[in-house]
């Protein structure tokens, strides 16, 4: 069977070869249609005028394409905007918001007081034990904690 294939394989491989060997060229003239000949009142082209056509419509094409693009670019900031506005001013209104907002803003006033309580304690404490250590030994601890 592998034999069969390998004669079939040569049998058509000589047959191209023939068939590339004894092929004729033939030229054979073709007549095209031209696209630029010219109109009968002037000296441009129609493809020149049809290109023309093109350029102008696509310029005021894209000269709408822009304005659109402004247009609904602006009329989304706008939409945003008044969204955002409208939700500001609805909560300023609100009983709830000035509650929270009296709530949130004496819950960091009291933790402020708080961390400033607490400093001044340590500070406090601090001058305390220091009473106790002479001032070369201050001058290390100071030295080495501001290396760190």
């Amino acid at each position: 069977m592998i034999e069969e294939c390998r004669d079939k394989l040569r049998q058509a491989e000589q047959e191209r070869d023939y068939a590339l060997s004894h092929q004729k060229k033939v030229e054979i003239p073709v007549e095209k249609s031209v696209l630029y000949q010219k109109c009968r009142n002037c000296n441009q082209t129609a493809y020149l005028k049809a290109k023309e056509r093109y350029d102008t419509q696509r310029e005021k094409m894209a000269g709408r394409y822009k304005a659109k693009i402004a247009m609904y670019e602006a009329l989304m900031f706008l939409l945003i905007w008044y969204s955002a506005s409208t939700t500001l001013f609805q909560m300023i209104q609100s009983k709830v918001f000035i509650s929270d907002c009296r709530i949130f803003f004496d819950a960091i006033g009291t933790f402020t007081q708080t961390i400033a309580g607490w400093i001044a304690l340590i500070g406090k404490n601090v001058a305390q034990i220091s009473n106790g250590i002479s001032n070369p030994v201050i001058a290390g601890i100071i030295y080495w904690l501001i290396r760190i």
